[in-house]
């Protein structure tokens, strides 16, 4: 436990009132991850379909999959499908998806913008 006196070891700000320090987990920067995993996408010549709802996929043939999207279908070798909690339940597909997420527990605060001469990594 991190005492309010002591707070500002941890993070700049004086917004709260003590808190719990967890080193032993780890840290998980989604952001950075995603704008990793886009740019190794693109950079694989993937084609990105952002706002885009998946409504079913279904294998054509050996080695080829069909898409089908609120933007079109298209034919595809390889899929890589990416969401998150807010995966709807109006469609087949978002459904499997649903019944399929790991929930991961979450805790984060939020301040102002620390900047980084005020933040600690």
């Amino acid at each position: 436990m991190v005492p309010k006196s002591q707070q500002h070891d941890e993070i700049a700000t004086n917004l709260f009132f003590g808190g719990m320090l967890r080193e032993e987990i780890g840290g998980f920067h989604p952001g950075k991850f995603f704008a990793g995993l886009l740019r190794k996408t693109e950079d694989a010549g993937a084609i990105i379909c952002a706002k885009t709802v998946v409504k079913d996929i279904s294998e054509m043939s050996k080695g080829r999959k069909s898409v089908i999207t609120s933007k079109g279908n298209l034919a595809a070798e390889k899929v890589i499908v990416a969401t998150n909690a807010y995966t709807g339940t109006k469609h087949p597909f978002s459904k499997f998806l649903r019944r399929r997420l790991v929930p991961v527990q979450s805790c984060i605060i939020v301040t102002e913008a620390l900047g980084r001469q005020r933040s600690k990594n």
